[in-house]
């Protein structure tokens, strides 16, 4: 194999899926510190957008609870009201059985009802609000969805008096009454506590009076004074951004595929998912302050209510990325003889089921057919299925998963090689370190690495993440270092170092340090490649390359992922009877596994 160009796709997954790596799991700031360890020219936006394509990060990402909302904007006194129940069950018997409250508000007057009422049924909520509505009424009515409220009594109430009704289907709903709600129960609450009483039915309409005569500092005076002749004056001091409305920052687009922020407001672990599986389509902008967007689903169906920015998270999916299957429902054979499943889609409701044609499963442990092809080793290995497999039609395969055990060494024999040339010597001094492990850690590594020579040394420094060579020598004038390149990569050392030449007492030391930073695990991926696929454009050649998969740090470690997203690649032949499987590194190089058991695990499907 060639050496490969290692891309930043391949950085980010090694770094960020290496549960053992610092920035693994970890957030967009932590990601790009130690990507730009290894590539220093990477954005924030190219991390950001591998982030947007990666499951794991989407489904997790914190949700933000506090953001600006759209106001309820009315043009004056009675222009629109809200309405809510509020639940007093556990009063009742204490007062003459009335559970609910009818709680009505004027959003621009603030002026508010309060009609105690036994029960939900629509007679009932008709009697109460035609107390309301022979003073004054609204040109609309708000209220939620509930059946107390969307019956055809309560219509036909509504119509008589050319009142509009309508529910809003977001999560905050009817704020304005909601918060009403909220200050006149403490206002009730408080009076039953200093009254050391539980009966509140007689008090109720001095508490509202109490209410409507108070100080509002959103209107700058009581709702009871709220008139026609300073009507102008509230406005105004209610709406003052609407005067000086700056340009918002446009942000999602219509087009933009998105995952939608889960209703949280409810106790839910932290560490569960926090946006939907689902993935949706932003199917109109609706330039209010903040913007809000329509949704539809994936069949076109627009989704009912408005969404905020906040609670919309833009995703990076193609076609093939956004179903992953959760269970097969049953199997069928259709009329060409050929096997379909019906299927449940991870995320998706029912209506979204469907057939698909057959796919196929294989598991290749590098120990299966060992009597068949002796030379077999973990990181290069043919597996002799049991029957051949016959695919007819255009087929594509993927890796699915993979298990292994981070049993290598950084360096070995073959690998870890550190010269060093003194004067113009033909025999420059070479030490060979075999079988050395540098998760160790730097510190560990310099003192293992200065036991090879007495003349030589090794030290760590952190500030800089660079090691220094330290030389003694009779004749520094021409003293020059030079490293294999797995050992260079390591340690960071080119032939390019500079030596700086120091006398100590008797002694001369040439000291050279480290020209780039240090990378203790210098495998960070593993190219796995196959002879049943066609070749693929890797860097600057064409090779059958099926998937580069993260490489662990720890030694003895097990990796052991099965992949969220699968990466199709075209079959190279309809009939299988064998499959090669060859892991190697960034360079080209066989991974050099000392022990464990490698398992390949592959997913085949038939192009629709």
């Amino acid at each position: 194999m060639t050496k490969q160009t290692e891309k930043l796709p391949d950085i980010l997954r090694s770094i960020y899926y290496d549960a053992s790596h610092p920035a693994g799991y970890r957030g967009i700031a932590e990601l790009l510190r130690h990507a730009r360890k290894r590539r220093p020219n990477t954005t924030r936006e190219e991390v950001e957008r591998w982030l947007r394509s990666e499951d794991t990060y989407t489904l997790h990402r914190p949700v933000r609870r506090k953001y600006e909302r759209n106001r309820v904007y009315v043009h004056g006194i009675d222009d629109q009201w809200q309405a809510d129940l509020v639940d007093v069950t556990a009063l009742s018997r204490h007062n003459r059985g009335i559970r609910f409250l009818l709680t009505c508000i004027d959003i621009f007057s603030k002026y508010a009802w309060v009609v105690p009422v036994k029960d939900k049924k629509g007679t009932t909520i008709v009697k109460a609000l035609e107390t309301i509505l022979v003073r004054r009424r609204p040109r609309k009515l708000q209220t939620d969805k509930g059946s107390e409220f969307f019956n055809k009594d309560v219509k036909r109430l509504l119509a008589s008096h050319d009142v509009h009704l309508f529910a809003t289907h977001n999560e905050t709903k009817a704020s304005v009454v909601e918060r009403f709600n909220r200050t006149f129960k403490e206002k009730m609450w408080k009076y039953l506590t200093a009254n050391n009483t539980l009966r509140y039915l007689e008090t109720l309409p001095r508490l509202v009076e109490s209410y409507n005569t108070g100080y509002h500092r959103s209107i700058g005076r009581s709702p009871v004074d709220v008139s026609d002749r300073n009507e102008l004056e509230v406005w105004n001091r209610l709406y003052p951004d609407l005067r000086r409305r700056r340009k918002s920052r446009r942000g999602t687009s219509v087009g933009d595929r998105v995952r939608l922020s889960m209703n949280v407001r409810h106790f839910r672990k932290g560490y569960l998912p926090r946006w939907t599986e689902e993935i949706f389509t932003v199917y109109k902008r609706i330039p209010r302050k903040p913007v809000v967007y329509t949704l539809k689903d994936w069949d076109g169906e627009i989704v009912e209510g408005t969404f905020y920015e906040t609670e919309l998270q833009r995703v990076e999916k193609d076609d093939e990325d956004v179903f992953k299957m959760e269970k097969i429902l049953r199997r069928r054979t259709n009329k060409n003889g050929k096997m379909q499943y019906f299927v449940k889609w991870k995320g998706y409701p029912a209506k979204f089921n469907s057939w698909i044609d057959q796919i196929i499963k294989l598991t290749l442990p590098s120990n299966s057919s060992m009597d068949i092809f002796p030379d077999n080793t973990l990181a290069h290995y043919y597996t002799h299925l049991s029957k051949p497999l016959e695919l007819r039609g255009k087929w594509e395969v993927a890796m699915c998963g993979i298990s292994y055990t981070r049993s290598w060494y950084d360096l070995d024999h073959d690998s870890g090689s550190f010269g060093v040339k003194l004067g113009s010597s033909e025999d420059p001094r070479v030490f060979t370190y075999g079988n050395i492990r540098t998760d160790v850690g730097p510190v560990d590594l310099a003192k293992l690495l200065s036991k090879s020579d007495a003349n030589t040394s090794w030290s760590w420094s952190e500030m800089n993440a660079k090691f220094t060579v330290r030389v003694r020598t009779t004749d520094p004038t021409y003293c020059s270092i030079f490293a294999t390149d797995r050992m260079a990569t390591i340690t960071g050392f080119t032939s390019r170092a500079i030596g700086i030449i120091e006398d100590v007492e008797d002694e001369t030391y040439v000291h050279f340090r480290s020209t780039r930073p240090a990378d203790l695990h210098p495998i960070h991926q593993l190219y796995v490649y196959t002879d049943i696929i066609e070749h693929q454009l890797v860097g600057d050649t064409t090779a059958p390359l099926l998937r580069t998969v993260p490489a662990g740090n720890k030694f003895g470690e097990t990796i052991d992922v099965d992949f969220s997203k699968l990466h199709y690649k075209p079959i190279a032949r309809s009939l299988i009877n064998n499959i090669e499987i060859d892991i190697r590194d960034e360079t080209g190089m066989s991974i050099p596994f000392e022990n464990g058991r490698v398992i390949v695990k592959l997913h085949f499907r038939q192009k629709l």
